[in-house]
């Protein structure tokens, strides 16, 4: 099926989203900051992006989120010479001021944006659409 790149902090999250992606055939590779994924990004192929919008390490707030690897890959799209369909995921959208955080990561190129939890079918549906409407 498809290389999914997962960029998300919380691990037992990131194991969900993998096995629920594993589960329906893809491939997935998780990270815990942006500079790490957009590293995997550059070196390996991935048919669609995963971007947990708000990255903590330590429980503080970081600028290496998802916002960071959005505008990054958007940027070295011309590149790759082929589009990746992303997806930019939050929960932080249900805090008071940050609803937000969704459209302006659509601002900056993310295809889809969901607002977390959110029931594995339902990403999975999202990808799909995606993955058939990507141009090869």
């Amino acid at each position: 099926m498809a290389r999914i790149l997962v960029l998300e902090d919380n691990w037992v999250f990131s194991n969900l989203i993998c096995a629920s992606l594993a589960e329906h055939g893809h491939e997935t590779k998780a990270c815990v900051d942006a500079s790490s994924a957009l590293a995997a990004f550059k070196s390996e192929r991935f048919d669609l992006v995963i971007a947990d919008i708000i990255i903590r390490k330590d429980g503080v707030l970081v600028a290496d989120g998802g916002y960071s690897l959005i505008s990054n890959i958007r940027s070295i799209k011309e590149t790759q010479r082929r589009y990746i369909p992303i997806i930019a995921i939050s929960g932080s959208v249900h805090n008071e001021g940050m609803q937000y955080l969704l459209v302006s990561a659509k601002g900056l190129g993310a295809d889809v944006a969901m607002a977390k939890p959110f029931a594995p079918h339902q990403l999975i549906a999202q990808i799909e659409t995606l993955l058939a409407a990507a141009p090869d």
